[in-house]
């Protein structure tokens, strides 16, 4: 019996279950059934948005019941996000011909194993990826470490000349460790999207990109819960089913990456099963930033009502007492300024402190705390600098 027959009997006696869980239950490895499962036509399952696997003769239980989306602020985090890819996006384009000076190709994705750069390399690709993680560390606040993932190959034509550039679709930042150790992973397995594929691909042209981005991020569940948050494997299979119109070369296959041809000498366009090291421009608040702004835009009216972000939202004036003056702990001594915005903070349902005057420029933040019982959260809102 097949692996891909084995899910289907599975999951007919025992429906919704998650990749992990299906192999834990047919003891066998977790990359054997999700090659299975999403590469097979031999089962009839299908998945829901939770990355649970059901039997087609049963309708899987993922029907969206939650409440509408709160539009106003679905609205604000598009626009910070258009912000932040205008300022500094992820856009990655590389000279495909500069293969071991740009970017080093990998032999498989360092994520079930670290990728380890030996401080005495010796092979040419060794020795590319050393030189590559030396240049990021001579300029720690200006470049990052990225793994590329599902590698595009296009030709660029100027009045010029013409060359070959490739761009990964999706882009992991590499974690840093403060013992600067020579092995190398990801921070995380949710990526980020290279936005100078997604504004070069057909189905897109005449959209909005951030729009595409948002949309993409949905489908993959990238903006789930912490908890439910889906692995790195099965974002990667789902990205392809979501996306058959792409010009795919290859099938995506993150266990197996493609080999062969180097990637500097390929010439037909799309995107193939390979994956690279490069440099990149360092972006060290806005990868968490632009998770959490893709979890808020999924946020209902009924999640923010009772929220202080929800009162912000809705406007209008908020008559509150005057604060209690009352006992606080002092970490450092405070001075009464400082000792009335901390007690107004802990008692108003919206916030503001301004600051640090006497510089020639302050910066303005918003802070919105949630004063309810047996809680206490903030949320800040992009700092707005002003001239003095």
């Amino acid at each position: 019996m097949s692996p891909a027959q084995k899910i289907q009997q599975l999951l007919s006696g025992k429906p919704g279950l998650k990749t992990q869980q299906i192999a834990a239950e047919l003891g066998l490895d977790k990359s054997e059934v999700a090659e299975a499962l999403y590469g097979s036509a031999e089962a009839e399952i299908v998945q829901d948005s939770t990355y649970r696997w059901w039997p087609t003769t049963r309708d899987p239980q993922a029907k969206d019941s939650s409440a509408p989306r709160h539009k106003l602020l679905g609205q604000l985090c598009r626009y910070y996000l258009d912000c932040l890819s205008r300022e500094s996006g992820a856009g990655i384009s590389l000279l495909a011909a500069a293969e071991d000076q740009e970017y080093v190709s990998l032999a498989e994705m360092p994520f079930a194993r670290p990728l380890a750069v030996s401080v005495h390399a010796t092979s040419a690709t060794d020795r590319a990826a050393r030189r590559l993680v030396q240049k990021v560390r001579r300029e720690p606040g200006q470049l990052a470490l990225y793994v590329g993932y599902g590698v595009r190959i296009r030709t660029v034509h100027s009045k010029e000349h013409e060359e070959t550039r490739l761009e990964p679709v999706l882009l992991y930042p590499i974690e840093e460790t403060e013992d600067r150790s020579e092995l190398l992973r990801p921070a995380s397995g949710i990526p980020q999207f290279n936005l100078e594929v997604l504004k070069n691909l057909p189905s897109i042209d005449s959209g909005n990109l951030i729009d595409e981005a948002i949309q993409l991020s949905e489908e993959l569940g990238l903006a789930n819960s912490d908890d439910d948050v889906p692995q790195w494997d099965e974002i990667i299979f789902r990205l392809q089913h979501r996306r058959p119109d792409w010009d795919w070369k290859e099938e995506l296959n993150p266990y197996t990456l493609s080999h062969g041809v180097r990637l500097k000498d390929l010439t037909a366009h799309g995107i193939y099963n390979r994956a690279v090291l490069f440099a990149g421009a360092r972006s060290p608040f806005t990868y968490g930033l632009e998770i959490e702004l893709r979890k808020l835009a999924q946020c209902d009216e009924d999640a923010v009502r009772d929220t202080a972000l929800g009162l912000w939202l809705r406007g209008g004036d908020t008559e509150t007492p005057p604060p209690e003056d009352r006992p606080i702990l002092e970490i450092l001594p405070l001075n009464t300024e400082q000792r009335q915005a901390v007690v107004q903070g802990l008692s108003a349902p919206l916030t503001v402190v301004t600051g640090p005057p006497g510089t020639g420029k302050s910066q303005v933040v918003t802070s919105l705390l949630i004063n309810r019982p047996g809680t206490a959260r903030a949320c800040c809102s992009p700092a707005a600098t002003t001239t003095q």
